[in-house]
């Protein structure tokens, strides 16, 4: 009996131990330690989506290393996409003890993009990142959900000044004029949206819209793109 429960204790011990010191060997852990400087967020099974896609593409990324980032998305953004085909992509977050999904927050930080706190603070952790082919290239976008649609609204309408410069890295090498004009109001199947075309020619803009059913924001550089989604969003 004693001989039992000794070896009882001692697989306890060890158990403890191993949850302590090296918990992704284990099944599940008694402590949960985050690592210093770095969110750790539970990754789901797979990746959001709002909307259909004709594929996704996987895509691991540093939050240190944002050079070897932006050429990554660069080169998929290059490639020859058909027209109106969309494309997921799944972009983890390589961390020292686990992978995981990347916020809005970490998209801009692999982007060099400097978004404001206020906007920041009211998107939700689950945001869904495409290309949309256009031919010879593909155009980016996003989509998030918010807390406060209301708010997120009025943040990027205040936002707009400097959205073309603070977005540039999302056009992938293509430079934006350094004069453009106002944002323009647009509406597609009763949804409106803001609009800001750069280049018709190359098809370069931002355009963005507050989808009402679930509370749902969508950017996007391309206006065919746009309204794709849109058409998207409303016709699952």
């Amino acid at each position: 009996m004693l001989i039992a429960a000794g070896i009882i204790l001692c697989v306890g011990i060890g158990w403890l131990a191993l949850s302590f010191f090296f918990p992704s060997l284990l099944p599940f852990s008694f402590f949960d330690r985050q690592e210093t400087g770095e969110r750790v967020l539970p990754r789901p099974r797979t990746s959001p989506s709002f909307f259909r896609t004709e594929k996704t593409v996987s895509l691991g990324a540093r939050r240190t290393e944002q050079t070897a980032f932006l050429e990554k998305i660069r080169a998929l953004a290059s490639a020859p996409a058909e027209e109106a085909k969309i494309t997921a992509l799944a972009i983890t977050i390589e961390g020292e003890r686990e992978e995981r999904f990347a916020t809005l927050d970490d998209f801009f930080t692999l982007s060099r993009i400097q978004a404001p706190a206020e906007f920041l603070s009211r998107i939700e952790d689950a945001p869904v990142f495409f290309l949309g082919g256009v031919g010879d290239s593909a155009r980016f976008g996003f989509a998030v959900k918010t807390r406060d649609p209301d708010r997120t609204l009025a943040d990027m309408i205040k936002w707009e000044p400097s959205l073309p410069g603070d977005f540039s890295p999302l056009f992938f090498g293509k430079t934006p004029p350094l004069v453009f004009p106002p944002f323009e109001n647009e509406t597609t199947d009763n949804v409106d949206w803001r609009s800001l075309t750069l280049s018709a020619e190359r098809r370069l803009g931002i355009y963005y819209a507050l989808f009402p059913a679930g509370n749902i924001l969508v950017v996007t550089t391309d206006k065919p793109l746009m309204e794709n989604i849109i058409t998207r969003l409303l016709h699952k």
